[in-house]
């Protein structure tokens, strides 16, 4: 079975949990996700160029489960005055709704 990954923080993780469901974020519209499964959470951050939020949860959603897949595209770095993400990983986006029933929450390792 061929997965896509949402790397999140524990914070985000437990409004995901709690709706049982991935929403589209505000401002962006889209969730993102990618089909690259790391080791742990800074990895994941560089990768994806992920500088705002602590990267600890991922979740392993089943590819059928994800609808209106738009990708993928190289992932941007992130840059700000006291963060740095190189980027240059795959991503994903969907605008809709992803049930996460089927969804298998990994906790990422801690560097």
């Amino acid at each position: 079975m061929n997965y896509y990954y949402h790397y999140t923080s524990r914070y985000n993780a437990q409004g995901i949990l709690a709706a049982g469901k991935l929403r589209p974020s505000r401002p962006s519209g889209v969730t993102y996700l990618t089909d690259q499964l790391f080791g742990n959470g800074a990895e994941a951050s560089d990768v994806l160029g992920i500088g705002t939020i602590p990267i600890e949860i991922c979740f392993a959603i089943p590819e059928g489960d994800a609808i209106g897949i738009s990708g993928p595209r190289i992932a941007a770095g992130y840059n700000s005055s006291n963060q740095m993400r190189s980027g240059g990983g795959i991503e994903y986006t969907t605008s809709y709704e992803i049930p996460i029933i089927s969804t298998t929450t990994v906790v990422m390792k801690i560097p």
